[in-house]
């Protein structure tokens, strides 16, 4: 509890010097204090660490930030509840490549606790239906992003659309095609998405035998693919290629 308030109490403690400069009639002194007091007070509402770490997964940049949340040792104690959702929402972010239970926890952490913005609960509900998606669990996939729909902002809509074709790619070929392309052409940010994309575009051009568009679709998904998560996906679908 100290620690959580520590940073008011030091702002607090400047503000008790500022008035007796000002006291003093140390005008420069004091007004020096008033500013400097601004910064304990914005890094207890806004950690610095977070800052940083949300700066580098906007770069995609996850070990970096990893590093960053890394040094908040112990983010129950030391954390406000607003800041500490926010750095339960990094952590699911920051795993949803790579571990998808262990996001789903942080997500759902992140959630209870109480993001403040609506665009990030709202990401946090579509990264959800995603990991239910995985799971087959499809009415659920669904709530969730039928949820997140309402609180989208424009950034958002590629995510939202990409996570509609995944929905539709078992049972709709030309609704997950549709949506497939409405999110690549409105932007998706991460690489990984925009390769599975790829890679279902060019499943759905197979079925439909158009040879070269689904080897050019899959040469743009593996290229995307840096970091190998797809690569026995793919390599099936250029097996299959060849029987074309």
């Amino acid at each position: 509890m100290i620690k959580k308030y520590l940073r008011l109490a030091i702002a607090a403690l400047i503000l008790g010097v500022a008035i007796f400069q000002f006291t003093e009639s140390e005008i420069g002194n004091g007004i020096f204090l008033i500013l400097l007091m601004i910064f304990p007070i914005l890094f207890h509402f806004r950690n610095e660490r977070i800052l940083m770490a949300l700066w580098q997964i906007r770069k995609q940049d996850f070990e970096k930030a990893g590093k960053h949340l890394d040094k908040i040792k112990y983010p129950e104690s030391t954390l406000i509840t607003g800041q500490l959702a926010y750095y339960y929402f990094l952590r699911g972010l920051m795993h949803s490549q790579t571990n998808l239970a262990k996001s789903e926890s942080w997500m759902k952490k992140a959630l209870s606790t109480g993001l403040r913005m609506k665009q990030d609960r709202a990401l946090a509900k579509m990264q959800l239906s995603a990991m239910a998606m995985t799971k087959r669990k499809r009415k659920e996939a669904q709530a969730l992003l039928t949820e997140a729909e309402s609180t989208l902002i424009t950034g958002q809509l590629a995510y939202y659309y990409f996570l509609r074709g995944l929905m539709h790619s078992q049972t709709n070929l030309a609704k997950s095609e549709s949506w497939m392309k409405k999110a690549l052409s409105t932007g998706l940010r991460m690489k990984q998405d925009r390769a599975l994309a790829k890679m279902q575009l060019s499943a759905m051009a197979m079925t439909k035998r158009k040879r070269k568009e689904a080897q050019a679709l899959l040469t743009e998904a593996k290229k995307l693919d840096d970091k190998g998560l797809l690569r026995d996906q793919i390599k099936m679908l250029q097996q299959q290629m060849k029987r074309i």
